[in-house]
């Protein structure tokens, strides 16, 4: 089956609330399963903003849409003179687009804007995009005007000042408004020296790009406090409504990476390029910083090819995403040969710990929608497929894996080898929970694999480690269980008991 190209919530003033996907080659209502019959002729990714009681929609090919949830309608209300977009945003009482496409030229790297919102004839708020382009304008040589049918110069907002390109033939250039006559015709401080007819134009001024291209293109976008934050390939860029400032830190090769913390005021994403930067940071407000160094073998196994392809969303306090199959085979440390399907990082910004743990989906997008008055996370996976999370404590009827591993315990120091000879474990609630265990130290290996130890059945536990397999500098302990209910183990305390090896310390190997 096909994936889902994109979700967008929306929750109405008059409370009707509606999830829609994109899926194939149309839009489809999540709940009643289906379509509007839009015919969408493009696999790109389908993007979704809420603004102004409506659901914006653009996939950068089709003509931009906006959704009714009262009426249950598509058009193109709000946005009948708008370019084309990769991504959407609403910021401060304004849409904003960026990585833009106008009539057939793309600008990657601009962002462009809607005026604020005025009071249409009907009493309803809308939006102006102070814009307009078309290929039927026509001039007569030697003049200062251009003529337009039905193009609305005045309807639509367009100023004196307002820059006017002409993108081909004998006037290609960038002109002036000078006035602007009615609404087919507008006036240019410069003369236009030849006549021409079918000119492919466009005219306005509510637009910025964030420095040039060079292969740096505008990936996505967020905010953070009173900052609209621009997302790039290779740099990161704020924009406080006046100003355009670059901030300390890499941009992001997957805008669907991107998640704000309101709560917390910060931007968590993902960057993939070369070793020494890809990987997960954290902005702050002042600079994005690696937060994922300490797992970077894990970092390193990301394959390159879904750098652009990787998914995340918050639950609560965490921060997950979806980063495919992961792969480290060949990886020069034997302890971290890593492999797996469909893996999730989840991070958690209260105590700062990774997890990595396997799902039974490919994630393609997410997307929140207000039920009750209750925000509510969806997921979108390669098979048309579209799941509520959290939900529950299994994933598509799979339970969900449970799993804690401690840091490495060094009962003498991480010189010292010792022959490790049993656990005390206290616990609650923990029956069924399986320990297993990794030494360090050997004296110069680290275990490739988990060995299996016992499953926790009392609050007190005493574990026997097997005297083949006792030997070392440290001991790792990983707790794991399997189920489809609320995980509730608490592990309260872990006593290792060993005796040092007199006669053998890495020292006295290397000696």
């Amino acid at each position: 089956m096909a994936s889902i190209l994109g979700l967008g919530g929306i929750s109405s003033s008059a409370g009707v609330n509606k999830l829609i996907a994109g899926y194939t080659n149309d839009l489809v209502d999540v709940d009643t399963g289906l379509g509007y019959g839009l015919n969408l002729t493009s696999t790109n990714n389908c993007e979704f903003e809420a603004f102004l009681d409506d659901l914006f929609f653009q996939n950068f090919n089709h003509t931009p849409l906006t959704f009714d949830p009262d009426t249950n309608t598509w058009s193109n209300k709000h946005v009948k003179h708008t370019p084309k977009a990769r991504y959407l945003k609403e910021f401060s009482e304004r849409m904003y687009l960026a990585n833009v496409k106008i009539n057939s030229t793309n600008y990657p790297s601009r962002v462009m804007y809607s005026g604020l919102p005025t009071i249409d004839s009907t009493g309803a708020y809308t939006i102006q995009w102070e814009f307009q382009s078309g290929t039927n304008g026509v001039v007569t040589a030697n003049t200062n005007r251009l003529n337009a049918a039905n193009a609305g110069f005045k309807t639509y907002g367009i100023k004196v000042g307002d820059p006017l390109t002409i993108e081909s033939g004998a006037n290609a250039g960038i002109y002036t408004v000078s006035r602007i006559s009615d609404d087919q015709m507008i006036e240019v401080l410069e003369q236009f020296t030849t006549a021409q007819s079918n000119i492919t134009y466009w005219v306005g001024s509510n637009w910025f790009d964030v420095k040039t291209d060079n292969s740096d293109v505008l990936q996505g976008m967020s905010e953070n406090s009173s900052n609209l934050l621009l997302f790039k390939t290779d740099t990161l860029h704020r924009f406080n409504k006046s100003t355009l400032k670059q901030v300390r830190g890499p941009g992001t090769s997957s805008k669907r990476s991107i998640v704000y913390f309101p709560q917390k005021d910060i931007n968590i994403y993902f960057h993939g390029s070369v070793r020494d930067k890809t990987g997960f940071y954290l902005y702050d407000g002042r600079d994005a910083i690696n937060i994922s160094r300490a797992i970077q073998p894990f970092i390193d196994a990301i394959l390159a090819s879904n750098y652009p392809l990787v998914v995340a969303w918050p639950e609560g306090d965490v921060f997950r995403a979806y980063v495919g199959n992961i792969s480290n085979q060949n990886s020069s440390n034997e302890a971290y040969n890593i492999l797996d399907t469909n893996v999730v990082f989840s991070y958690s910004i209260t105590d700062n710990k990774w997890s990595i743990d396997p799902i039974a989906d490919a994630i393609k997008c997410a997307g929140t929608m207000r039920e009750s008055n209750q925000p509510k996370l969806f997921l979108g996976n390669d098979s048309g497929e579209v799941f509520v999370t959290p939900s529950g404590y299994s994933f598509d009827g799979d339970p969900i894996r449970f799993v804690y591993e401690t840091k490495v315990i060094y009962p003498r120091s991480s010189e010292v080898i010792n022959f490790f000879t049993r656990l005390k474990i206290i616990a609650r609630d923990a029956a069924r929970v399986t320990v297993s265990y990794k030494l360090w130290g050997t004296p110069f290996d680290v275990d490739q694999t988990w060995t299996g130890l016992a499953d926790l059945k009392r609050d007190m536990s005493d574990i026997e480690i097997p005297l083949g397999k006792s030997r070392g500098a440290g001991i790792q302990l990983r707790f794991e269980e399997y189920s489809a209910k609320e995980p509730v183990p608490t592990i309260e305390k872990i006593t290792v008991f060993s005796t040092p090896d007199t006669l053998e310390t890495p020292e006295k190997d290397k000696q």
